[in-house]
């Protein structure tokens, strides 16, 4: 049982890696995005992926992320380096969404009792419209 969820997690993981990847390469391939849309773009897809999978997921994706931003669109581009050092402000913050991103889930999944929205929501709804008959 433990073999199969730690094969999961790390399926979960390069499957995340590989889906900000893919974003990192079109947005390059397309070549019409500036800097920044292309990093929230990038940290909007590890903050999804935090939302939905967890810590270690995202951290792989943050990992992809930054590796991506760094290859394609900082300059020198092309290259695993970095010649201004604010940009690693921009790469570091993609490690703080894949962290900080946790306890926002974490809190949002114990205020909703583990429900998912839309069940709870309508639950909810429900009772209430019960309530006033």
């Amino acid at each position: 049982m433990a073999s199969t969820h730690l094969t999961g997690r790390v399926v979960r993981s390069c499957l995340s890696a590989a889906i900000v990847a893919v974003i990192g390469v079109a947005e390059f391939r397309v070549g019409k995005f500036n800097h920044t849309t292309v990093a929230l773009t990038l940290l909007l897809a590890v903050l999804a992926i935090a939302t939905r999978w967890g810590l270690p997921e995202s951290l792989s994706a943050a990992a992809a992320g930054m590796l991506c931003f760094n290859y394609f669109f900082l300059p020198p581009v092309g290259a695993l380096t970095i010649a201004d050092p604010e940009n690693w402000v921009a790469l570091i913050t993609f490690v703080v969404t894949a962290v900080g991103g946790q306890p926002v889930v974490g809190e949002c999944q114990a205020a909703g009792g583990g429900a998912s929205p839309r069940g709870g929501s309508r639950s909810r709804a429900e009772a209430h419209g019960r309530a006033k008959r």
